[in-house]
């Protein structure tokens, strides 16, 4: 009994000394850490058909807060949506600051850069998601 609890001792220790205890890692950061959090939609009845238009805001999780974005969009007759522009980009994040915005039909970025940590990070909504 004494010998097994020193080579079980023995073993633990060797594992912890070559790093053997692995630690379990997120999948990815981005799927977990990001979603839709409001949408907002106006329906038009128009001679050529329904148009609805609506926003959507978007965050993403970061050490100290979270980046957000939140565009405009338009959807024709059942078709896809399409980003129309960006409303607004910000983040609860104090080490964060805003460095540039861009989009197109089919998705938004938000890139923000962290001065202290010298870091970027992003928030992207993508069309398909709305």
């Amino acid at each position: 009994m004494n010998t097994f609890k020193k080579a079980a001792a023995k073993v633990i220790i060797g594992a912890l000394l070559l790093g053997i205890v692995v630690a379990p890692v997120p999948l990815n950061a981005d799927v977990v850490t990001t979603n839709i959090v409001e949408q907002k939609v106006v329906s038009d009845i128009t001679p050529d058909g329904v148009i609805v238009t609506g926003e959507a805001t978007k965050d993403k999780v970061t050490m100290y807060g979270r980046l957000y974005i939140t565009v405009t969009w338009k959807k024709e007759d059942g078709g896809n949506a399409q980003i129309t522009g960006i409303k607004r980009a910000w983040t609860t994040d104090p080490y964060m600051a805003l460095q540039s915005t861009s989009w197109s039909a089919s998705r938004a970025s938000a890139y923000f850069y962290d001065q202290t940590h010298h870091t970027t990070d992003s928030v992207k909504i993508y069309a398909s998601e709305i």
